[in-house]
């Protein structure tokens, strides 16, 4: 619930391990194996869902991006896409800012 309420527009998710040398070594590893990658899943799930709201609420507006190879652009707000004339696409050059207006995801 807390990461719903927080609004987080994506997540990065890695299950928890010890590491020698830490103050947390101290802690043990409580949680078996197949529940931390039961978490894990949930959690990757979860964010997937939460990067589709936020995403949604993109189209339509303006933005920033930065063309890579093949057309495909990342935005300022780290959204990706696609150019979606690849005629345009051979007149610009990689590196090359753009601003674009998401039209679906």
């Amino acid at each position: 619930d807390l990461i719903y309420e927080l609004g987080f527009a994506k997540l990065h998710v890695f299950p928890y391990s010890v590491r020698k040398g830490t103050s947390a070594e101290s802690l043990g590893d409580p949680i078996p194996g197949d529940e931390k990658k039961r978490r894990v899943w949930d959690l990757i799930h979860f964010g997937t869902i939460l990067h589709s709201k936020y995403a949604e609420t993109t189209i339509g507006k303006n933005y920033e991006g930065i063309l890579e190879e093949d057309g495909r652009i990342v935005t300022d707000n780290y959204l990706k896409g696609r150019l979606k004339e690849t005629k345009l696409y051979e007149t610009m050059v990689r590196g090359q800012f753009v601003d674009i207006k998401p039209v679906k995801y």
